[in-house]
């Protein structure tokens, strides 16, 4: 298992460094589906990943997100978001919506 999911992560990570690469603007990087602000594709998969950051899988004697700042990167900028912030502190309907 942990060589599927450390696969997986190479994978998904090399995938997210085409994308910026290729983005218009080097100083906005990209978010999962390629697009300037987060999508549900971002609601979705980064609570995964965080899950990943605060959890060692009982199969491995290491933190496997360690090893992909890219993903590291991603997640940190997501729950860095004032607007996530904000939903998560329970006070999600007085939150300011994304533009």
């Amino acid at each position: 298992m942990t060589e599927t999911v450390i696969r997986h992560l190479r994978q998904f990570e090399a995938l997210l460094t085409v994308h910026n690469s290729e983005s218009k603007s080097a100083l906005a990087p990209l978010w999962i589906a390629s697009t300037v602000s987060p999508t549900i594709a971002d609601f979705t998969l980064l609570p995964r990943l965080k899950e990943l950051q605060t959890y060692i899988m009982s199969e491995m004697d290491f933190d496997v997100m360690l090893i992909f700042p890219q993903l590291n990167n991603l997640v940190d900028r997501f729950y860095g978001m004032p607007q996530i912030t904000c939903y998560y502190s329970g006070d999600g309907d007085t939150c300011a919506a994304f533009n």
